[in-house]
């Protein structure tokens, strides 16, 4: 070691160190103390970067938590006032390892919604309004009722079925269009026999317990508050349901397979979930938009 015990010798910019033999070794650079105090302003302003970044994302993380009344008191996608109501009994899930992020999107949902504009954050939900979307059943069967509606005619079936995909990407539950989409229970789901919130219900059966009731209520409010021409509830299984949102009506008549009541001035008819196998055809889809969109 260099024999010198004055501090600013060793504020050099090269030392050399000996060892016992004299033999050289190596040269080592200290840095100057403007150096010094220069290295230690950047290290702390690294470090207030990263303190910052990390309690960002700490604010961004306790912000954004599941908002399960809002998302309970979601209407629909769509016109608030639409003519045309499709009624299901619970919405699909694209991706269940995506349901928390999912939750989330929908935890900013207002009351109704574009459903486009609903779908952006959604798992797979931006891949339905393309030019090519990607399939989906219910809403097909739900255009085809649409285009009946605006009174469209086609020169063959190839046109027809362009003309449905491309109304259900680009008009069905549009927030400036005819037609307004909602369900009875407000959480996805992949199938009925799955359940994903035990964090909120015990089961299917207190969930519905404890949702339905104020469901009931709250889309029985929204549907009377405006003029409709038809509603129609899809899914044989729920047709027990549906009627509990219509309450009043006391005759319902049967239809080859669809039950039907007049309420409020709208024609009410109760289907088969539109992804089965009674809607395949274009003989059936009319046969379905003759009754939904009966005189």
């Amino acid at each position: 070691m260099p024999i010198n015990e004055d501090p600013e010798y060793f504020k050099t910019r090269r030392v050399m160190f000996l060892p016992l033999d004299g033999t050289p070794v190596r040269m080592v650079n200290y840095p100057s103390q403007a150096e010094i105090d220069l290295r230690k302003l950047v290290f702390e302003d690294a470090h207030k970067k990263r303190m910052h970044k990390r309690n960002d994302q700490r604010t961004r993380e306790e912000i954004q938590v599941i908002d399960w009344t809002r998302i309970e008191q979601f209407i629909g996608y769509g016109r608030l006032d639409a003519p045309i109501v499709f009624v299901g009994m619970e919405e699909g899930l694209a991706d269940v390892a995506a349901l928390h992020s999912d939750l989330l999107r929908r935890s900013q949902f207002e009351q109704t919604m574009d459903v486009k504009q609903a779908h952006q954050g959604i798992a797979d939900g931006e891949s339905l309004f393309t030019d090519s979307p990607r399939r989906q059943p219910t809403w097909r069967v739900m255009a085809d009722l649409m285009l009946h509606f605006d009174g469209r005619k086609f020169s063959s079936p190839k046109e027809r079925s362009s003309a449905r995909r491309a109304y259900r990407a680009k008009r069905l539950g549009r927030k400036d269009g005819d037609s307004m989409l909602t369900e009875l229970l407000p959480y996805p789901h992949r199938n009925t026999g799955s359940w994903l919130y035990g964090e909120r219900f015990s089961g299917r059966e207190a969930y519905t317990a404890a949702i339905l009731p104020r469901r009931i209520k709250l889309l029985d409010d929204a549907l009377s508050g405006h003029s409709r021409k038809a509603i129609i509830c899809y899914g044989r299984g729920n047709w027990p349901d549906y009627k509990r949102l219509f309450s009043e009506v006391l005759n319902w008549r049967t239809i080859d397979r669809f039950e039907c009541a007049e309420w409020r001035g709208a024609k009410v008819t109760l289907t088969d979930h539109f992804v089965s196998k009674y809607f395949n055809t274009d003989a059936e889809l009319d046969q379905l938009s003759a009754v939904a969109l009966r005189d």
